[in-house]
């Protein structure tokens, strides 16, 4: 045991599959720290995270989050401030881990000559740079190419994207799968389903607690607690 809880922070979400998924990946993390406290705490749709926080044991904050945002930037800053003896850790974004798991969600979505990666999206400009990079190295490992967009904030939308992909690479919407850069099913996901129907091309599902996102989340918990970590 390495006497620190681990407590997950995710942005939430309403959706009970949603939450059924981070409840999952909570689990799935906690077995693979045997004798270690996995807590969840949710910035939004739930309960206030403070007590989640407060009554952890030197609390090492995990962000769920795959890009730059308020909540990263702001949020959990703030509420690592409010607790003595907490820390956090990177957050999931530009890890390798995530490229693992979104190439296998696209690859389980159908055969894919092109792929648009897909976020919530953000006002912050470094957002969408952080997007692009997450595209290049997922076209990296898949070896077809990959535009980006977004649902909301600054950046083109879905079907920019499938025209760019259609334009540079004579690619239709049908050969082309919109995956997701989301992490849990929710609003933005049920939108992205929506929006692949009216378009006439595949959607993947979120990433999910994907064997390399459990990876991701223990790495970093073992990088601030090395002693005693306890994995598969």
């Amino acid at each position: 045991m390495t006497g620190r809880d681990l407590v997950l922070v995710a942005h939430g979400t309403s959706s009970p599959a949603g939450v059924a998924t981070l409840a999952h990946l909570r689990d799935q993390v906690a077995e693979a720290l045997a004798g270690t406290e996995v807590r969840l705490a949710l910035l939004d749709h739930g309960p206030s995270p403070d007590p989640v926080v407060a009554t952890a044991v030197d609390p090492v904050l995990v962000p769920l989050f795959l890009g730059a945002g308020y909540h990263l930037e702001v949020d959990l800053p703030h509420l690592a401030a409010r607790h003595d003896r907490a820390s956090i850790t990177p957050p999931l974004q530009g890890g390798p881990e995530i490229i693992t798991a979104l190439a296998s969600r696209v690859a389980a979505a159908g055969p894919a000559r092109g792929v648009v990666l897909v976020a919530a999206g953000s006002t912050r400009p470094h957002a969408l740079r952080d997007l692009e990079q997450a595209g290049a190295r997922l076209e990296g490992a898949l070896a077809v190419p990959v535009e980006v967009a977004v649902l909301s904030g600054s950046g083109p939308r879905p079907r920019e994207a499938l025209d760019a992909l259609d334009q540079g690479h004579r690619l239709p919407p049908a050969a082309v799968v919109l995956a997701p850069y989301l992490l849990t099913e929710g609003r933005f996901h049920s939108v992205l389903e929506a929006e692949g129907r009216a378009l006439g091309t595949p959607v993947g599902g979120p990433i999910g607690a994907h064997p390399a996102i459990v990876e991701a989340v223990v790495g970093r918990y073992a990088a601030i607690t090395p002693a005693g970590v306890l994995s598969r």
